[in-house]
């Protein structure tokens, strides 16, 4: 049935190591989304990450994994959520945060979007369509974020140089470039 679906991705929940990932992928000739939601599963991130087309972060079932309350913060996934991040760009792949429970609670979905962002992540999967717009917006570049990635584009000249009171190099000309393919897509 996966196969014959227009889904463009098959996603594998409580993945622990790359096998399964492969597998499915080649019984479905999707490209999976591998979710990491056990401690086995974190340990094994980068060869999971090599397998997988995007890791997700399963945040409930990690936490229980982990024996960690999820209603008092995530402060004691941040070592797991920042392992599965690494993991996903050591293999160049997509990174995705986990859920948000709350339904009506749009300041702490905020919080949250703001947090994965900072720790890495690309987005967050979601669990109601309420949550799609914060997600979109929080995600994706801020203006400024743009027009500084635009100056510092038309500014670098090569090499290390002086922008904007700090110095720059080739890879903030790439991380530029790549905030405004984000802010383009």
């Amino acid at each position: 049935m996966v196969r014959a679906s227009v889904a463009d991705f098959a996603v594998i929940p409580k993945v622990e190591g790359p096998e399964i990932v492969r597998n499915v992928a080649a019984k479905t000739g999707k490209p999976c989304i591998a979710m990491i939601e056990t401690a086995r599963g974190v340990l094994s991130a980068p060869a999971i990450a090599d397998a997988s087309a995007a890791l997700l972060a399963g945040t409930n079932d990690l936490g229980a994994d982990l024996g960690i309350a999820l209603d008092r913060g995530r402060s004691g996934l941040t070592l797991a959520l920042q392992s599965i991040v690494l993991a996903a760009r050591a293999a160049n792949v997509a990174v995705f945060d986990g859920v948000y429970n709350g339904l009506s609670d749009d300041e702490q979905l905020a919080t949250e979007c703001i947090e994965g962002k900072a720790f890495g992540f690309d987005g967050k999967s979601l669990i109601h369509p309420s949550h799609i717009a914060t997600c979109n917006r929080l995600f994706s570049p801020t203006a400024e974020e743009v027009e500084v990635s635009e100056r510092l584009i038309a500014a670098a000249g090569g090499g290390a140089e002086r922008f904007e009171g700090r110095m720059i190099e080739d890879m903030h000309v790439a991380q530029a470039r790549e905030v405004l393919a984000k802010a383009h897509h």
